[in-house]
């Protein structure tokens, strides 16, 4: 929950390991950019149970870094961290106090932010953890 607002997390697309995006993954009208095409999917999101905004979320295949696509963006691709395990990391941390629905700790934020400090300004991370 963020705010009062659901953000799901699932990664049961990535079972049978990541894949590359096709136009089935997507309405009739959306082209395939070609930095789509370095994404390795593993996961999805779901802000607003459908209310809202979702994305993909996939491995750079060019250099190991992991992003999230929503198409309707103004910038499409969302850095969140610049490695997988950093990924995983950040995500750990954060799910411990999202999934019980608990108010993030004081400290939570440097913590985040040094997991992967050259990424964080960049990334999607700081939404998450506003809040604090």
């Amino acid at each position: 929950m963020i705010e009062d607002t659901p953000l799901d997390f699932d990664f049961s697309i990535g079972r049978q390991g990541p894949r590359r995006l096709t136009v089935a993954d997507f309405n009739e009208a959306t082209e395939l950019e070609a930095s789509w095409l370095d994404l390795l999917i593993f996961g999805e999101s779901d802000y607003a149970e459908g209310g809202g905004a979702s994305m993909y979320i996939g491995v750079r295949e060019s250099d190991g870094a992991v992003y999230g696509l929503d198409v309707e963006r103004e910038q499409p691709l969302a850095l969140f961290n610049s490695s997988f395990d950093r990924f995983i990391e950040t995500f750990f941390a954060l799910d411990a106090f999202y999934r019980q629905g608990q108010q993030l700790p004081r400290g939570l934020e440097e913590r985040i932010r040094g997991i992967d400090p050259e990424a964080y300004p960049f990334s999607e991370w700081p939404l998450f953890v506003a809040q604090e």
